[in-house]
């Protein structure tokens, strides 16, 4: 007799997965709000993230239209250790924006987009488009510039060790974030 077991491959913890990292020091009361008002979100705090052993400031939402789960994550300011991962690329106070679901990769590149280059004035007399341009207008004013972070793209054969290193950091990063999500908010 001769059995068979049919496992499935274990899925890419990544998929369905964008990155976005502020780099801004503005306090996570007022980004938070800031991106609720641009994005129609409604990120709440919820209790810290505990990583590294240090403890994350942390906001949630779950958009059930957009079939989206968005976390932001803010890098505490105090002093992690040296080999805590993106030690140098993800500074205190600096946030990350965590995207979960089939359309995560194009809301977080119309984030990046409309961080990267300030959308022209709209029309003067459509109130609503014109306290949204402010927004925007105030974060460049403030110079609020982001990285999309890819934790699942294959490096060149000639990615320096020190990019390996952080790429690697990365992964590790987003893992154990993914990982702490399932387990202590399981709802999300």
């Amino acid at each position: 007799m001769k059995l068979t077991l049919d496992i499935e491959p274990e899925e890419n913890p990544f998929e369905d997965l964008a990155l976005i990292l502020f780099h801004t020091t503005a306090p996570n009361y007022t980004f938070v709000d800031d991106l609720n008002h641009l994005y129609r979100l409604r990120l709440a705090r919820q209790d810290d993230l505990q990583l590294d052993g240090a403890l994350y400031p942390f906001f949630s939402y779950r958009d059930n239209l957009r079939r989206l789960d968005i976390h932001l994550i803010e890098r505490p300011s105090q002093p992690l250790p040296a080999n805590a991962p993106l030690a140098t690329l993800w500074s205190p106070s600096h946030k990350m924006l965590l995207l979960q679901g089939e359309d995560a990769q194009r809301q977080a590149d119309t984030i990046v987009a409309e961080f990267s280059v300030l959308p022209p004035a709209p029309p003067t007399d459509d109130i609503a488009a014109t306290a949204r341009h402010q927004i925007l207008a105030g974060l460049h004013a403030a110079f609020t510039p982001v990285s999309a972070l890819h934790p699942d793209a294959e490096l060149p054969p000639t990615a320096t060790r020190k990019a390996r290193r952080e790429h690697a950091d990365l992964q590790q990063l987003v893992t154990s974030i993914l990982q702490y999500l399932d387990l202590k908010h399981p709802n999300f």
